[in-house]
């Protein structure tokens, strides 16, 4: 399996192929065999969802992974809750593509089924608590709450805490409404 761009993106390229990844830089429309991922770097609103329905087209279980301005992010994943979504100005962006490849869904717009625990922590995050103040306030140790965390990246897709938040408070806005 390969890593398909669609722009090509010299430092990204030789950071991905640097992890073992073989890389095909193909423009809009073109697929050779079923890439682990597509990457879309910087896309219109038209450009994610026409590479969307044609990654359920043609139901390959392909990532797909598009790398934005920070401000656009949280705005993507929930226009389209089925792909990955990366920050431009992240630290290691090859890194975070490897991981969502290794733990994302691919397209499955069922919400991720969370234990009761996992709903708990959640909840908890909503007050932007600390891991310490989280095991504090959960009677856990702050090595299991960081475990409960990684169940719930790789139940929902997210790759950062960042995004952890953004989707805790976007499901406690959603639910009081």
């Amino acid at each position: 399996m390969y890593i398909l761009l669609r722009n090509e993106i010299p430092t990204l390229r030789k950071g991905l192929e640097d992890k073992g990844y073989p890389i095909q830089v193909l423009p809009k429309g073109a697929y050779f065999g079923h890439p682990a991922a597509v990457v879309l770097s910087d896309p219109s609103l038209d450009e994610i969802r026409e590479e969307d329905e044609a990654i359920m087209y043609y139901s390959m279980g392909t990532r797909l992974i598009v790398i934005t301005h920070s401000g656009h992010c949280y705005l993507i994943g929930k226009l389209f809750p089925g792909i990955c979504v990366i920050p431009d100005d992240a630290s290691d962006i090859c890194t975070l593509i490897e991981k969502a490849i290794r733990h994302g869904r691919a397209h499955d717009d069922a919400p991720p089924k969370l234990t009761e625990t996992e709903l708990k922590l959640l909840h908890e995050l909503g007050y932007g608590m600390s891991n310490k103040e989280l095991s504090e306030r959960m009677g856990r140790s702050e090595r299991t709450i960081r475990r409960i965390k990684e169940s719930i990246f790789l139940k929902t897709g997210l790759i950062s805490s960042e995004q952890l938040l953004l989707y805790t408070l976007y499901r406690l806005n959603t639910r009081s409404s």
